[in-house]
């Protein structure tokens, strides 16, 4: 599983990685490679989750649901198929989510390591 950084291609099964909650409306599981990490996310419906901001840049990704999305001053509404790519150091967040919950896949660059140890733990406890 792809819980190590990769020098190597890795495979890996997205429903086998180990659950874990960066927020409490966030569940999420991660994957990484050496220079990058992939989560994939559900947000629960009606959601709010934090403005924040990181030196990592990101790019999201909605595959079911809907998300409104502040990024600096500007809103995104987000539906299957909708993206954003994210500098780093800018201020966002998933603002609003929709009824039925929203899931997503985020990657970052370089690695984020308060996720990278999200992912181990997980990887132990599973």
């Amino acid at each position: 599983m792809a819980t190590e950084t990769a020098s190597a291609p890795t495979f890996f099964r997205v429903a086998t990685i180990g659950e874990t909650h960066p927020l409490p409306d966030l569940t999420a599981r991660f994957v990484a490679g050496d220079r990058l990490m992939a989560m994939f996310g559900h947000v629960e419906p009606n959601a709010s989750l934090p403005l924040h901001s990181h030196p990592h840049e990101q790019i999201s990704y909605v595959l079911k649901g809907t998300v409104h999305f502040q990024v600096g001053e500007r809103g995104y509404d987000l539906n299957p198929g909708d993206g954003l790519v994210i500098p780093g150091g800018v201020t966002h967040g998933a603002i609003r989510v929709g009824e039925s919950g929203c899931d997503i896949i985020e990657i970052f660059t370089p690695l984020r390591e308060e996720y990278f140890a999200l992912m181990h733990k997980a990887a132990q406890e599973t």
